[in-house]
């Protein structure tokens, strides 16, 4: 998190606080001296405030899950598909260091996107140089957590100005997010690129954003969600798991029901 207020809001409150200084040494009947001053000091609680007080209640678990879950399948450990030197060990295994080495060393491959939010080495090197990550912690799930946590204050501004462009600014972070709106809406800021493609509706964006729980949908649910004409994607693991609902819910309807009439363990 940061440590203020972001930079594209401080000039408004700075304004702000300025104009009820000069009101609170020159009070007018109108406007009485302590409501000034409630005013000033309202003021500059707010432009000095932590980032995370400002933002008090903020709850961005299932932002979080529904990033990492079309990025990344859910994994903190996965890496781009087409990338045909794996690193040494798990992500989740290895420091930070060691993941932008093993980045840096990737010859041939269209991306060099790793982690549960698919951070790419020149957004990994500049999240660690901006906010002093020692190259030697391990990026792990926490680690990740906030790396992501971070990306997302850089559209703070975005936010302040309402939901579309909030979303919109996180599209551009994240290629399988859709764009909310625009000639391009419903559609991945980075669409053809390296293979890039929105995974999601902005339907389905939208609710994540305005508050509403993200579950992991059922095949079912995701293929109700897509647009027709739109090719499904369902991840493996979401696969695997609803094929093993649908089989016990199958084998339990056709075991024959046995009724008894008398105690089967009675002694005769």
């Amino acid at each position: 998190m940061r440590d203020a207020l972001p930079g594209s809001i401080k000039p408004a409150f700075a304004a702000r606080s300025l104009r009820c200084e000069r009101k609170c040494s020159q009070p007018n009947r109108n406007e009485p001296r302590t409501c000034c001053i409630i005013q000033l000091l309202l003021a500059c609680f707010l432009l000095f405030a932590p980032h995370s007080i400002a933002w008090a209640g903020r709850d961005d678990g299932d932002l979080l899950r529904f990033i990492r879950h079309f990025e990344a399948r859910g994994s903190y450990d996965i890496f781009y598909a087409d990338i045909r030197q794996p690193p040494p060990k798990p992500l989740t295994q290895m420091t930070v260091g060691e993941v932008l080495i093993w980045q840096g060393s990737l010859k041939g491959t269209r991306s060099t996107a790793a982690g549960g939010y698919q951070f790419i080495r020149g957004t990994l090197a500049d999240l660690v140089q901006r906010h002093n990550i020692p190259r030697s912690a391990r990026f792990d799930q926490n680690l990740q957590d906030r790396l992501a946590r971070h990306l997302i204050d850089d559209c703070a501004g975005a936010r302040a100005r309402g939901t579309t462009a909030f979303g919109n600014c996180l599209a551009e972070i994240w290629a399988a997010l859709p764009l909310l709106s625009g000639p391009q809406k419903g559609r991945s800021a980075y669409h053809g690129i390296a293979g890039n493609r929105a995974l999601t509706t902005p339907e389905n964006f939208t609710a994540v954003l305005q508050g509403l729980p993200y579950r992991t949908p059922t095949i079912r649910q995701a293929r109700a969600s897509v647009p027709s004409g739109h090719r499904t994607v369902v991840p493996r693991h979401v696969r695997i798991r609803s094929a093993m609902k649908e089989t016990a819910a199958a084998a339990n309807a056709a075991m024959p029901k046995q009724v008894w009439t008398t105690d089967p363990y009675a002694v005769d």
